[in-house]
């Protein structure tokens, strides 16, 4: 997506075919089903705004039908005998953890070049990006026409993303992003007169997600040591395939009795550095962003507020859980001060 000419194609394409929210519900070609997505994104919207403290700053009052099933295709590689993705600079996101093409042809080829480098490859289509206020991004077919729960859960995603963004720090802005859209889509569920079906038992998922998250980290917790041991690439190889088979048994073994399971679609394709580390970004942090979030009382501009102050640190110090009691306990007096007042 960072490559200037498809991916200023890509974005000029995507915006310049954006209609008004207002104008495709009052169509009366607008389908059932694009019609109710696109209501319930707008209460979402207004969810987040009055709930979550988060705006949407102009954001998702347009809608794109791209009529594919992902908007851009993201690529992430890791060496072979490493557990950390491969930095790529840009201009406008800053440095990244991936290569993003808005055509899914030209995402493998570049995968496919990178594997025969000797790197651990993994590519993921992607149903939503923002571009942090460069464009007014639109509402997009590829996250609208999914499931409830994933539409929500998209659009919290990424006004997270616009209420807070680090440049350079992937692992950081990820897993917060997604503590705002677990936490969100969970107290969206709960303010719902009538029960969506797709929005129950979210408390219950995310207890499933964090178990997993867990067997996943675990491993790559493993590889990393095995990575730091003088060991010929033939042992090592060896040792990783080992590792990655127990991987899979061991989640085979705890979802089994799942009617449903989270990372289905990353542990039933090759599992390697790249996909692991994958994991770590988006969820390596999140239930310490959710810890921070029930510590701070469930207030949203407080917990925001937090991991703002805890951003204006360097990566390894915004990452110390001293600083964080340390950013509590002033957010705490401050807040009772005013309350004195």
């Amino acid at each position: 997506m960072y490559f200037p000419y498809q991916a200023a194609k890509g974005q000029l394409a995507l915006v310049g075919a954006a209609q008004d929210i207002d104008e495709v519900l009052q169509d009366k070609v607008t389908d059932p089903l694009t019609r109710s997505r696109l209501e319930l994104a707008m209460r979402a919207l207004d969810f987040a705004q009055e709930h979550l403290a988060l705006g949407s700053r102009g954001n998702y009052r347009r809608y794109t039908a791209l009529n594919r099933r992902y908007v851009v295709w993201n690529v992430f590689a890791a060496p072979e005998f490493s557990s950390d993705l491969k930095q790529y600079c840009f201009p406008v996101a800053g440095c990244v953890s991936y290569r993003g093409y808005f055509n899914e042809d030209d995402a493998n080829a570049v995968a496919n070049r990178m594997r025969r480098k000797g790197n651990d490859v993994v590519v993921v289509g992607v149903a939503a990006y923002t571009t942090l206020g460069w464009f007014r991004d639109p509402l997009l077919d590829t996250f609208v026409l999914g499931s409830e729960e994933g539409l929500i859960r998209t659009l919290f995603h990424e006004l997270a993303h616009l209420r807070l963004y680090v440049p350079g720090d992937t692992d950081w802005n990820e897993s917060y992003a997604s503590a705002v859209s677990e936490l969100g889509v969970q107290a969206f569920s709960v303010a719902q007169p009538f029960p969506l079906p797709t929005l129950t038992d979210q408390a219950q998922w995310a207890e499933k997600a964090r178990q997993t998250e867990r067997l996943i980290l675990a491993a790559r917790t493993d590889l990393t040591a095995l990575y730091s041991k003088e060991l010929s690439a033939e042992v090592l190889r060896t040792k990783k395939s080992e590792r990655l088979a127990r991987l899979k048994a061991d989640y085979r073994d705890l979802i089994g009795g799942w009617p449903k399971a989270p990372y289905q679609r990353l542990m039933t394709g090759q599992v390697n550095n790249a996909s692991l580390a994958l994991v770590q970004s988006y969820s390596g942090l999140t239930p310490r962003f959710i810890e921070l979030h029930r510590v701070l009382g469930g207030n949203f501009e407080h917990f925001h507020e937090a991991v703002r102050r805890l951003s204006t640190f360097d990566a390894s110090r915004r990452r110390d859980p001293n600083l964080w009691n340390n950013v509590i306990a002033v957010l705490d007096q401050e807040s009772t001060r005013a309350g004195d007042q």
